[in-house]
């Protein structure tokens, strides 16, 4: 502990934990290899926030790595307890991130994941490991990967009431819209860029982390389904997907520097 405090000393006399850029050196949250030893507690918001007392998701029979080399496997243990739920009755159970082993901002990628409480899941993998889109070329159908199934385990995870909302691609949530049957929560579905081969789940902000900055909350009569006109209008579609790490300011609270110390 003496070390570590020694380390964070001589490091922020450059850097500041609590602000900065995403890929600057100076970021400090990428480079820790451990959560800390402290009850555990989601800081912030989802996309400006840090994790104490974080816990790795377990290796399992039920549960794979989509990239097993990242370190973005930690989250609350509220993310930790619906994960392993979850992997009951969907096996294997493709897990791409989660948060760093503290939290907080990622040197590329996410914008969000920061606070222990964002997981993207995967639908199917190829024989080589690679995700499978669930879209076809023209972005606005689903593609001939897509299962009934899929859409059950969606309807799965928005009936959990830990989950605050679910992140899909806009083609996918206007099949869904196309269902006769709804389950409870599924106005919880919302279209995001870029989501044809996963899904996020986002947790609302747990018990206990009273300094965790919760999203808006939707309203449970809007499904979610008017919307989707614009989400597959030619000008969104035309939108790219990054193809290097987008460069991203962030802002911490105050509370996320005894997170950075290990305190």
């Amino acid at each position: 502990m003496v070390f570590l405090l020694l380390w964070f000393s001589a490091l922020s006399v450059n850097a500041n934990p609590l602000s900065g850029t995403n890929m600057s050196p100076l970021n400090v949250w990428p480079k820790f290899e451990s959560a800390t030893n402290t009850s555990v507690e989601s800081l912030g918001y989802y996309s400006s926030g840090c994790l104490a007392g974080g816990q790795r998701l377990p290796d399992s029979k039920g549960v794979r790595f989509v990239a097993p080399e990242r370190k973005a496997k930690f989250g609350h243990l509220q993310l930790i307890a619906f994960l392993n739920d979850l992997s009951k009755t969907v096996r294997p159970l493709l897990v791409g991130d989660m948060s760093l082993p503290r939290g907080g901002p990622m040197a590329g990628g996410h914008a969000s994941h920061q606070n222990g409480l964002d997981v993207d899941l995967y639908y199917k993998l190829d024989k080589d490991g690679k995700a499978l889109s669930m879209v076809d070329r023209s972005g606005r159908t689903l593609s001939s990967e897509w299962k009934t199934e899929y859409a059950k385990r969606l309807f799965r995870v928005v009936s959990d009431v830990r989950v605050d909302r679910v992140f899909v691609n806009a083609a996918i949530k206007k099949a869904l819209c196309g269902q006769s049957v709804r389950p409870r929560g599924f106005h919880k579905i919302r279209p995001w860029y870029f989501h044809d081969s996963h899904f996020h789940v986002r947790l609302s902000c747990p018990e206990g982390s009273k300094d965790c900055r919760a999203q808006k909350s939707l309203d449970s009569s809007d499904d979610g389904c008017a919307q989707l006109d614009w989400w597959l209008s030619k000008d969104v579609l035309s939108v790219k997907r990054p193809k290097k790490p987008v460069l991203r300011v962030f802002q911490l609270p105050e509370s996320c520097l005894k997170v950075a110390q290990g305190l």
